[in-house]
């Protein structure tokens, strides 16, 4: 089972891209300092790029401060998680994505994109989603083509979302 562990070795993004990010845990809605945003949600408030185990797997997903966690979603279940990390101090970029670009993430494009954490199969990659007037943080499993993110108690399935990319 994956751990969180604090640092920029937690990631296998970090084996790949030079600079000064890190995972940064943290705990019941706490927000590090140098805290990525992801948006806004559905009541106007900050959300953060965030981590969390559920269900064994270290999975993406939206740090709610004012909720206390960080919501996730894996295999149809949404959990919310008050252990946690945050991804902090990255230079970062959110590009516009569709699932029939996975030819393009293959030949490239991968080595900028921010890994959540890397199953047996395949990354799962860090994306957002505008969801009605707000924005979900969530995974683009490469595998299945999909992007994956918890609303409002619910894990909802895109083909249309932003991948976030280190700004090289």
């Amino acid at each position: 089972m994956p751990s969180l562990s604090s640092g920029s070795g937690s990631s296998a993004s970090s084996a790949r891209i030079e600079g000064p990010h890190e995972w940064v845990e943290a705990f019941n809605g706490d927000i590090p300092e140098g805290a990525v945003a992801g948006g806004v949600d559905h009541k106007n408030d900050t959300i953060y790029v965030a981590r969390g185990v559920f269900k064994d797997i270290l999975c993406p997903g939206s740090l709610c401060p004012k909720d206390g966690g960080v919501y996730v979603c894996l295999e149809g279940s949404v959990g919310k998680l008050t252990a946690y990390e945050v991804l902090c101090n990255a230079k970062v970029i959110w590009k516009n994505w569709s699932a029939g670009n996975a030819k393009l993430l293959n030949s490239g494009l991968k080595e900028e994109a921010i890994v959540g954490w890397v199953t047996d199969e395949a990354p799962m990659l860090v994306g957002r989603v505008k969801i009605k007037e707000a924005m979900a943080v969530g995974m683009y499993h490469g595998d299945n083509q999909i992007f994956y993110a918890a609303y409002q108690g619910k894990e909802m399935a895109f083909k249309k979302f932003e991948l976030l990319l280190f700004d090289l």
